[in-house]
């Protein structure tokens, strides 16, 4: 029983990681789109 606690909690905190990582870099992703986007509408005004 504890070992199968200990597993899924280790589990759980590696998906967190992972979780957290991928949400990291979706943010960056999102923010570097935003800034060529504003960057094409001031080029174009």
């Amino acid at each position: 029983m504890v070992s199968n606690l200990l597993i899924f909690s280790e589990i759980y905190f590696r998906l967190q990681k992972l979780t957290y990582r991928y949400t990291k870099t979706m943010i960056k992703m999102y923010l570097i789109e935003n800034k060529e986007v504003a960057l094409l509408v001031k080029l174009n005004r």
